[in-house]
């Protein structure tokens, strides 16, 4: 029995809930023991804490966080890499608002894409 545990008489503490829930099984997340032990979460932390440093259980392995993963965007046609809008009489359809000139862009650039096609 771990040192510290009341008697058998005595009903265990929080604590010692704790403890005897993390001796069992250490790979519990503190949130997993603060469930099972009917407690808050600080409780489970600062047991697994003195159980670590009196070395019963061994440190938790600390997660590394992932940053986002980044994909590459699909390669730009040679019409829009060129600028089918350069030198184009009329270069702002491309910046319209009225979804009419915006079409009259794309359908610019789709012919600029066709003539490169061989």
């Amino acid at each position: 029995m771990w040192p510290g545990f009341p008697p058998d008489h005595v009903a265990p503490s929080p604590a010692d809930r704790c403890r005897a829930i993390l001796l069992d099984d250490y790979t519990l997340t503190n949130a997993e023991v603060a469930l099972r032990a009917r407690v808050d979460r600080d409780l489970p932390r600062r047991v697994r804490y003195e159980l670590v440093c009196a070395g019963a259980i061994p440190p938790s392995r600390v997660v590394e966080k992932r940053g986002p993963v980044f994909r590459p965007l699909p390669r730009p046609s040679w019409a829009l890499t060129m600028g089918s809008c350069a030198g184009h009489p009329e270069p702002d359809l491309w910046h319209s608002d009225l979804p009419a000139e915006r079409e009259r862009a794309k359908a610019i650039t789709a012919d600029a894409e066709q003539a490169e096609r061989p």
